[in-house]
């Protein structure tokens, strides 16, 4: 071999030899390998701390918001009432919790304003802070539960997550919340459904700390964005005294864009021609109604 080449022991028997640019080439390496220690460290830990201490305020306020939750509850009685409009409480409380007495305690005023908020201040979200003045008339039961009761369509062989959920607007919109940004469809049914099992009402996660739903939502992660919106959708379904959501300001809830309001009107109203959507898998499913359930009423 010539003398500028690096020669194989392998077939030489010989050592191997290298030329002077492999040497070069090799103390470069150690060289870049042995630059001084980089800053990029301690820049990502003061991130890190940041972001900790952010989490921690954040927390903080939800926690006061469960505190004051509790308080409102303990204030309430829950009491069998004469009449239909009495039956239909006691359905509510059977459904969603014995908090949807919270919603007593609110008046419109109080709504329109809450759920013109999305950054979940105090002011906007505790119930029990709602002044007397925006305390409206008794709440009508019948159209507190009617509004929530759903109509789904018939289930399709597609099996949407939304499909599991869709008789209960609660969880199916909590689920939208909860699905949005995960790819895997195992991940998202089975933290989904371990997120019901802990918290079968919106009055069971109202009542739970943080913590815990941490712990149950950690596979989906961005954990303090759908806490947020689980918190908006759960005050303004416990509180609400008709209840509605939509992209407009009157029925805005944060957390809950298109995607949400067209799969709550498509699998809890059964309101397939709202589906003027562009996400795939509706669209897939109200293509598969079209076709197979048209006498569906």
């Amino acid at each position: 071999g010539g003398g500028g080449r690096r020669r194989s022991a392998r077939l030489k028997g010989g050592e191997v030899e290298y030329t002077a640019e492999d040497e070069a080439g090799g103390e470069g390496k150690r060289r870049r390998r042995s630059k001084g220690p980089s800053t990029s460290g301690n820049t990502s830990r003061a991130a890190k701390h940041e972001a900790e201490a952010k989490r921690a305020r954040e927390e903080e306020v939800m926690k006061e918001w469960l505190r004051e939750s509790r308080k409102v509850l303990a204030m309430s009685k829950i009491e069998s009432l004469d009449g239909e409009d009495g039956l239909h409480r006691e359905a509510a409380i059977k459904y969603w919790g014995p908090h949807v007495v919270a919603c007593e305690k609110v008046g419109a005023d109080f709504l329109s304003r809450a759920a013109l908020h999305s950054s979940l201040t105090l002011s906007c979200v505790l119930v029990c802070l709602t002044p007397q003045k925006d305390r409206q008339e008794a709440v009508c039961w019948q159209t507190y539960v009617e509004s929530r009761l759903a109509s789904p369509p018939p289930p399709s062989p597609h099996a949407l997550l939304q499909e599991f959920y869709a008789h209960d607007a609660w969880r199916l919109l909590a689920c939208c919340i909860l699905m949005s940004r995960v790819s895997s469809w195992e991940t998202k049914h089975s933290a989904i459904a371990e997120f019901f099992r802990v918290f079968p009402t919106p009055s069971d996660f109202s009542e739970q700390d943080p913590d815990l739903a941490r712990g149950v939502m950690h596979p989906l992660g961005l954990f303090d964005n759908r806490y947020k919106a689980l918190v908006s959708l759960t005050n303004r379904f416990l509180t609400a005294p008709k209840f509605d959501v939509g992209l407009e300001k009157e029925n805005k809830i944060y957390g809950i864009g298109q995607f949400g309001v067209e799969s709550y009107n498509i699998f809890c109203k059964g309101n397939i021609e709202f589906a003027a959507n562009t996400e795939k898998a509706l669209k897939l499913y109200c293509n598969w109604h079209a076709k197979n359930c048209r006498s569906h009423a």
